[in-house]
């Protein structure tokens, strides 16, 4: 309970930050490129973007490399990119996805992306993402996004909960 009070203070002390900064106006998102890297709570391991390397006491190794990238066509809306490459012992998964966020009154994106996770020779799976959150401003061109979502496998769903950095280059 102590961890939901500390996350939800949290984002209210990013969003008053948010609305504080919100007055100044000049910046522009549209015709920028979007950038977003971030953590995947649920799971522990990158959301598919950046870079990440964990090793196990057995020697074992998890690889996660990938990029998520966007172009704001609008100063709302952007369509995106990702690919991810995830690799493990010898196994690995790739991720492409193509989608749309909207950010609904500047500040709560609203994401939809539909793609194929590939495992190998008759492994693909079709993936569909949708996040719900809120843009926190840090700086003109940073926001960090914290969300909840959907995450659709074929026929299986799970909740997915996030934080990630958007920035508008």
């Amino acid at each position: 309970m102590n961890k939901i009070f500390t996350v939800f203070a949290f984002v209210l002390c990013m969003a008053c930050t948010s609305y504080a900064q919100s007055s100044e106006e000049g910046f522009s998102r549209k015709g920028r490129f979007l950038v977003e890297t971030g953590y995947n709570i649920v799971g522990g391991i990158s959301n598919s973007s950046g870079a990440n390397i964990q090793w196990d006491f057995d020697g074992g190794s998890i690889t996660a490399l990938g990029a998520d990238v966007g172009k704001m066509l609008s100063e709302n809306f952007a369509i995106k990119f990702r690919l991810g490459l995830l690799s493990a012992n010898g196994f690995s998964i790739t991720n492409v996805t193509a989608g749309v966020k909207y950010y609904a009154g500047g500040v709560v994106p609203i994401e939809l992306t539909a793609g194929m996770l590939d495992g190998g020779p008759g492994s693909s799976t079709f993936t569909a993402n949708l996040k719900l959150g809120y843009a926190a401003r840090l700086a003109d061109n940073i926001t960090l996004e914290p969300t909840i979502g959907m995450l659709i496998l074929e026929e299986e769903g799970a909740l997915n909960f996030g934080i990630s950095f958007g920035l508008f280059l």
